[in-house]
């Protein structure tokens, strides 16, 4: 962790690059350790996009649901150029502490399914497919989301949509926890949180990232869609990009103020990046371990 400590910037593209270069030569150490996890591979749609990971524990757990991010231009199940151990050490982690987890891809900008709200959309046909194939190696009762900047976007425009989730689906989400979201883009620092054009094209219209960002759709949301949010434990990193930590409390303000209680904390030492691909790396773990004390208490 001495380099994320000692790392002044907060800027995401300005630390990615050093910040997976501290890391990957830690996971690399542990590569036996992380790839002993089950791993399999599997499609939940039609196109080559549609597939996800499932990391077993070695007995029956409860899902815990990954969503990455990457601006909406990037990420995978798998990140390129690390020896498949990222986001394999995520999986591995949370297998390990007893969780049946599953890492789904999503569309990407620019392809022409990557519109809003394709993230959700993707995400809800993902759990599906999860509620249908895994019962004999998981509890599907009992789902626990973990989102990650654009990922933590997707998960919660998704319990905020009124019309993709089925109330099945819904009434199986048991909590969710969001790490470093973007959830609104009005003017501001916020609104250097993305590229214009990337914006653009996955939320078309004059209004929409106004009313389809996270924060719109709270902002409209009925009461019946806000009483059925789960339990939320919202993150942020130490070393957050100031646009980021701004869109947080803007959004924790209007959870707030429709009545939802959420749990928070500051994730220390991290910066936006470094917190997942510590995972499993023997350094900058203690997050994890709140995350699953959290999730266990609901």
């Amino acid at each position: 962790m001495d380099y994320v400590k000692n790392e002044p910037s907060t800027d995401i593209y300005a630390t990615i690059a050093s910040t997976y270069q501290a890391f990957v030569p830690l996971l690399k150490k542990n590569e036996d350790a992380i790839k002993s996890v089950t791993r399999t591979t599997h499609q939940f749609g039609d196109d080559q996009v549609s597939s996800l990971d499932v990391y077993s524990p070695s007995t029956p757990g409860p899902i815990l649901f990954f969503t990455f991010g990457g601006g909406f231009v990037s990420g995978s199940r798998i990140i390129p150029n690390t020896g498949d151990l990222v986001y394999a050490n995520l999986g591995a982690y949370f297998a390990k502490k007893g969780f049946v987890t599953v890492i789904a891809n999503y569309h990407l900008v620019p392809t022409p399914e990557a519109v809003f709200p394709s993230g959700p959309q993707d995400i809800s046909k993902a759990l599906t497919w999860v509620v249908n194939n895994l019962k004999d190696q998981a509890d599907v009762s009992k789902i626990y989301f973990y989102g990650h900047s654009v990922g933590a976007l997707h998960q919660s425009s998704l319990l905020l949509h009124p019309d993709i989730l089925s109330p099945d689906l819904r009434s199986r989400i048991k909590a969710a926890v969001l790490n470093g979201g973007p959830y609104h883009f009005l003017p501001g620092p916020a609104r250097d949180l993305g590229n214009p054009d990337v914006l653009s094209k996955y939320f078309p219209g004059e209004d929409g990232t106004i009313k389809n960002a996270p924060l719109g759709l709270l902002q409209s949301a009925s009461e019946a869609t806000v009483k059925s949010l789960p339990p939320l434990y919202i993150i942020v990193a130490e070393k957050e990009p100031e646009a980021i930590a701004l869109a947080a409390k803007d959004f924790k303000a209007e959870l707030k103020k429709r009545g939802v209680a959420y749990d928070e904390f500051e994730n220390q030492y991290h910066n936006h990046i470094s917190a997942n691909i510590a995972l499993s790396s023997g350094e900058g773990e203690e997050w994890g371990e709140r995350v699953v004390e959290w999730i266990k208490a609901h």
